[in-house]
């Protein structure tokens, strides 16, 4: 008979978190809504912590889209074009 190897659990891949700098007025609730709008779709986890939940396999083209959407997004918020 076989004898089975007990493994200890494999945590969860950690979700990265974009921390917003402190000087800027827009919470990341805000910056969520503008981002959805954009067509990116994010989490806020804190006032000003917004976190991204990827796939666990991402192409450098996804991430270079998900930068760009992110910066268009707080430029309008900057501009006070959406809030």
């Amino acid at each position: 008979m076989a004898t089975l190897k007990v493994r200890p659990p494999v945590p969860p891949p950690s979700l990265p978190d974009v921390q917003l700098p402190s000087g800027e007025r827009f919470t990341a609730a805000q910056l969520t809504a503008a981002a959805m709008r954009n067509g990116l779709l994010t989490v806020p986890a804190g006032e000003k912590v917004l976190r991204l939940v990827p796939p666990l396999i991402v192409s450098a083209e996804q991430a270079d889209r998900t930068v760009g959407i992110l910066d268009a997004s707080m430029a309008e918020l900057m501009t006070g074009q959406q809030e």
